[in-house]
């Protein structure tokens, strides 16, 4: 198993103008717990990175990860309703290519929930493939 973790562009407009890019740290993901046993592997992510743009608050979730040999994939856990999110995984099937899937999105509910205002949202997908 290997787990990545990544963190995107963030991209400041002026209507359709590009002002200025900027990306934050990765040190705010913190992968820990993770195993495997003869069914599964699972690793928990934690993550609090702030928006690069943006003093107050930061982008939050917990959730724990888990592929399971028979194809059935599970991410469950909290996050922050801000930003956009999606959940990918993926496998290589013998080919030496990765094969990857959306699992989940989930939509920005406003940059106000960055400071935890708006509460959490449970994120609890399975799907198998």
């Amino acid at each position: 198993m290997l787990w990545v973790k990544s963190i995107g562009t963030t991209h400041l407009y002026e209507g359709s103008t590009l002002i200025e890019s900027r990306t934050a740290s990765d040190a705010g993901i913190v992968i820990s717990d993770a195993y495997s046993t003869s069914s599964y592997a699972q690793a928990r992510v934690a993550h609090d990175v702030g928006n690069p743009f943006c003093v107050a608050g930061s982008i939050q979730y917990n959730v724990v990860f888990r592929f399971y040999r028979n194809g059935t994939f599970e991410v469950v856990g909290w996050r922050y309703p801000v930003p956009h999110h999606e959940i990918y995984g993926g496998w290589d099937n013998g080919s030496g290519l990765m094969n990857w899937h959306q699992f989940g999105r989930f939509t920005n509910e406003g940059f106000g929930c960055l400071t935890g205002s708006c509460g959490t949202r449970t994120v609890n997908i399975t799907k198998t493939y």
